[in-house]
């Protein structure tokens, strides 16, 4: 789709072959994939539309990196941060947040009551094992010729019941506890949602048009570049700058790889809102998504790829590049 992207016609063709595939297959994957090619072609207001079909149908994780992606092209088209589907988005991440805190209200109150159980099966056992235990003691021996035959069958048939009640109780005990131990596992899982969702929601885009973070970065920039033609560049890597793209979420990296496609193939698109930095003019910063920011040099016939790195760590990256 990016190589086609200047012939109207075969890109929207391919756009709509796409389409029928992401319709004909029912599969979230199909219709992501080309929001996302759209996203980085020339046609990216067309992305952002696709991106709204999908936003309410697809899993949490998945809206969350859509959400982040229709907010990048915004930003892009000097449009405001939020779509206005973010209402939509922010409902449902208040539902989901609010059935994950009552799953594990839920969990918690089962986990507790299964235990208290437990306690009183184990406290009626220990008292059943000291009856046994006193009736054992209490029996009259074989030897004791005096003791009246009805009095030791009594006894006898005392200490059956006992036995029987121990038996039974060990046994309601052992199921509780296996009980007990399912529970458990659910209350782990229910909480392990619950941290996912607030590292989730920590992870979320945050920049809106009053960022404060977003005016600082730009006083170490210069102003945008005048558009023009560019040639066709190589790309340089930097040592273990594929090991560098496994630390970050795998949209980013494959976000930070198309945009360097997309500049090394001298795409005008692709040079919007890149800026070199006041401090050193020969670097570039071109934003990857909302909170990532990638940095090169731009030489006359390749692109020299310094880092990717987190939008927060952009001030005290460009620091430590040397002059």
């Amino acid at each position: 789709m990016l190589l086609a992207q200047d012939d109207p016609g075969k890109s929207l063709t391919l756009i709509e072959e796409a389409a029928e595939k992401a319709l004909k297959s029912d599969n979230m994957d199909d219709l992501t994939d080309l929001a996302y090619a759209v996203g980085f072609s020339k046609y990216s207001g067309l992305a952002v539309l696709i991106y709204r079909s999908f936003l309410a149908l697809t899993d949490l994780k998945q809206m969350d990196q859509a959400y982040e992606q229709v907010t990048s092209i915004r930003e892009k088209l000097n449009l405001p941060a939020e779509d206005p589907i973010h209402d939509l988005v922010q409902a449902r991440r208040d539902k989901n947040r609010e059935e994950i805190e009552s799953a594990l209200h839920e969990a918690e109150e089962n986990f507790e009551a299964k235990r208290r159980e437990v306690r009183t099966l184990r406290e009626s056992l220990e008292q059943i094992q000291k009856e046994l235990e006193v009736a054992r003691r209490e029996r009259p021996s074989a030897q004791e010729s005096t003791v009246p035959v009805a009095a030791g069958e009594d006894s006898t048939e005392r200490l059956r019941e006992l036995r029987q009640k121990v038996k039974n109780l060990e046994i309601s005990l052992r199921e509780r506890h296996e009980e007990r131990n399912a529970l458990q596992k659910e209350l782990e899982q229910a909480q392990a949602n619950v941290e996912m969702l607030r590292e989730r929601a920590q992870a979320l885009p945050t920049v809106g048009p009053h960022d404060v973070e977003a005016d600082n970065e730009d006083d170490f920039l210069l102003p945008q570049d005048a558009e023009g033609n560019h040639p066709i560049r190589l790309v340089e890597f930097p040592r273990n700058f594929h090991d560098r793209l496994g630390e970050f979420p795998h949209h980013v990296a494959r976000g930070a790889m198309i945009m360097l496609g997309r500049l090394a193939g001298g795409d005008a698109a692709a040079f919007s809102g890149a800026k070199r930095l006041k401090s050193r003019p020969n670097v570039v910063r071109q934003r990857i998504g909302i909170d990532f920011r990638l940095l090169f040099r731009l030489l006359p016939d390749r692109i020299q790829v310094i880092d990717l790195i987190p939008r927060q760590d952009f001030e005290r990256r460009i620091k430590a590049l040397p002059l």
